[in-house]
């Protein structure tokens, strides 16, 4: 099963987008959409797999919450936490995957080096980060809207 970037702790730690910094990366433009799915979703994808065992053998299946853009969470972040002015700090895929592969020729198998791997399959292009097509249906898995979104991020900062 392929499932998206992890919704609920990515933005509870940060890592897809980190609400509660003034200063948050924003990867490229900004707007390329990237699959996330919540830690919730994968256990009843998984559950449902296991409970069609005809209809999901020997295939990849994608599941969702939804996609959506970092300047999407951004907005959000924004429209629920007003006080804070944030001024995102711009980041290139390219730049950060060329220097992970250096990394990796010099023999380094750090998070420094597999980390930035990880943000350019997400945000970069023709990585596949956004699953244009998903198994939701045949999984039982609703599509969530940004208000889901919104309710993660007022809980992250606990508004």
């Amino acid at each position: 099963m392929r499932n998206g970037a992890f919704l609920d702790w990515g933005l509870q730690v940060g890592f897809i987008f980190d609400v509660r910094s003034a200063t948050p990366k924003i990867w490229n433009s900004g707007d390329q959409l990237f699959s996330a799915t919540s830690l919730g979703t994968i256990g009843r994808a998984v559950a449902a797999v296991l409970a069609k065992p005809e209809e999901t053998r020997n295939r990849a299946l994608y599941v969702h919450d939804l996609a959506l853009s970092q300047n999407q969470i951004l907005a959000i972040a924004n429209r629920v936490d007003p006080g804070t002015k944030r001024e995102p700090l711009k980041l290139s895929t390219d730049d950060v995957l060329k220097a992970s592969y250096e990394r990796l020729g010099q023999g380094k198998f750090d998070d420094e080096t597999f980390v930035p791997m990880i943000f350019s399959a997400l945000w970069g292009e023709g990585y596949g980060g956004h699953f244009v097509k998903n198994d939701n249906e045949l999984l039982g898995i609703k599509q969530r809207d940004l208000g889901y979104i919104e309710e993660l991020v007022k809980a992250v900062l606990k508004k």
